[in-house]
């Protein structure tokens, strides 16, 4: 569902700021053009995330705070789309799970 999602308009640009879904598959909506820094960081419930094409930039909050998808225990899969320009050092951070990531390479 759309209000899962907490996107804002910065730039002209959609950005999506907080997922508050209970779903373990999360299929990111198409237009949106950046995650935000501790979007997805903390959720215990993901398992697998679908970035469409449209996402050109994953972003971290500040140094050594955590990114997009820290602390996400249970994330065991992510889909990258062609596209995708910049993923930041902090997005992944402490997810023992992550088994599969499929990085394009435009990134």
């Amino acid at each position: 569902m759309v209000d899962e999602f907490e996107i804002r308009i910065e730039d002209g640009k959609r950005v999506l700021d907080a997922f508050h879904g209970k779903e373990s598959v999360v299929i990111i909506p198409e237009g949106i053009k950046r995650i935000g820094g501790q979007a997805f960081s903390d959720n215990k419930l993901i398992r697998s995330v679908f970035i469409p094409g449209s996402v050109t930039n994953i972003f971290s909050q500040s140094w050594g705070t955590g990114g997009a998808f820290s602390n996400c225990e249970t994330l065991s899969s992510i889909i990258l789309s062609p596209g995708l320009e910049t993923i930041e050092s902090y997005d992944f951070t402490n997810g023992n799970s992550l088994l599969n990531v499929d990085i394009p390479g435009s990134v």
